[in-house]
């Protein structure tokens, strides 16, 4: 049997004005802990209209390269 994990990164919490900034999604198998390595992997661009929390902001600042990556992506 195969799962599939999904991660999404996002701009905060509130569906009103956050923004999906990141969609990934990987196939594995949790019994055998087999990862298909061939794995979504999508960065969007954030709409005018929606906004940061700036609790998130100041979270992704302690993950500066990561969000880098994702922003170069966009």
């Amino acid at each position: 049997m195969i799962w599939t994990c999904v991660d999404i990164e996002t701009t905060g919490t509130s569906p009103e004005h956050s923004a999906i900034i990141q969609i990934a999604a990987a196939k594995f198998n949790p019994w055998t802990r087999e990862i298909n390595h061939q794995f979504f992997n999508r960065c969007l661009l954030i709409p005018a209209d929606r906004k940061w929390d700036e609790s998130t902001r100041k979270w992704w600042s302690k993950n500066p390269e990561v969000l880098r990556s994702i922003m170069d992506r966009m």
